[in-house]
């Protein structure tokens, strides 16, 4: 009986024995199961992260590279902004010093023509200023250049003064005035002035007596304007004082002074016609004189302020572009 016990506790003893085996072998094939599954897992996930991290990588060198490119243009541009900017500074300060240089030949002749009126010199500065404009390409300056032509034009057709001729006849005159003769001092004699027959020698003496003191003898008029007595010298003074007043005429005639002209010969005129002898040659005189009078020595010149005031406005311009531009810059 024994025998059969003790069998049956191996076998008992046994399948215990084979069933924690299984038990074990099953727990670890389960937690090798469960760590297999973890490690998929986990290796899915670092998979992922790996697409994800590649995928980011990838799209942060395609924003590199995008960035690259667009700071690369925006540098090109910049170098090229830089550039044109630089070239249209170094236009814009030759345009300006070429539009100061027009603006002084413009302020010159405006000087000359207002002051000085002078046609010739303001002409010539006009003329110097258009070439100046001819000579250089800077845009709107057509305006400018027209009015130039225009004002160039009005003066050309201002007639010339010939001094030439007039000189001439001005010299003439002085040398006519040695011809002039002054107003006789001594009144006509009168039908009275003879001698009075007399039986009587002592009266015919006293009579004579009286004649020859009234012929020594000058009586002055206070109404008279004439002086008493005039010397060859006082004749010679009076036409040298004609001759004075031409000579002024002269001088006002190279120099343009029109009001110094006119005040000469009508002076010379009223000189002649209170001291000396209403003669032909007095009367050819004075036509002269008046024809002389009559004439200009100077004609008014166009007003050349357009010009100016456009030549300042470009520099204005220009001024102010120059300023917008280096704000930006």
């Amino acid at each position: 009986m024994s025998q059969p016990v003790t069998s049956s506790a191996k076998t008992t003893s046994a399948f215990s024995r084979n069933k924690t085996r299984i038990l074990v072998i099953s727990f670890c094939s389960l937690l090798m199961i469960s760590v297999l599954s973890l490690s998929g897992y986990i290796w899915y996930q670092l998979c992922q992260l790996h697409d994800q991290t590649h995928d980011s990588l990838r799209q942060l060198h395609a924003q590199y590279q995008q960035l690259a490119a667009q700071s690369l243009q925006y540098g090109t541009q910049l170098t090229k902004l830089t550039q044109k900017n630089l070239a249209k500074n170094q236009v814009d300060i030759q345009d300006y010093v070429v539009l100061q240089k027009v603006h002084q030949y413009l302020e010159l002749a405006h000087i000359e023509s207002y002051w000085r009126q002078n046609s010739k010199s303001t002409l010539i500065l006009l003329v110097s200023a258009q070439e100046i404009l001819n000579q250089n390409h800077i845009n709107n300056t057509d305006k400018l250049k027209q009015t130039i032509a225009q004002e160039i034009m009005q003066l050309k057709a201002i007639p010339a003064v010939d001094l030439t001729g007039r000189l001439s006849k001005l010299d003439a005159l002085i040398t006519l005035t040695q011809q002039l003769t002054v107003k006789s001092m001594h009144r006509p004699k009168d039908n009275d002035d003879r001698h009075l027959a007399t039986t009587d020698t002592w009266h015919e003496r006293f009579t004579q007596s009286l004649w020859a003191l009234k012929k020594m003898v000058v009586v002055k008029r206070l109404d008279d304007t004439d002086p008493a007595i005039l010397s060859p010298l006082h004749t010679r003074l009076l036409q040298d004082l004609v001759a004075g007043y031409i000579m002024q005429a002269q001088w006002a005639t190279i120099h343009g002074q029109e009001k110094l002209y006119h005040q000469a010969l009508r002076a010379a005129m009223k000189l002649i016609h209170q001291r000396f002898a209403d003669n032909i040659k007095a009367q050819t005189y004075l036509n002269e004189l008046k024809q002389l009078d009559a004439l200009s020595v100077t004609f008014s010149l166009p007003a050349l302020a357009p010009a100016l005031t456009e030549v300042q406005q470009l520099l204005d311009q220009l001024n102010t572009s120059s300023i917008k531009d280096t704000a930006y810059d």
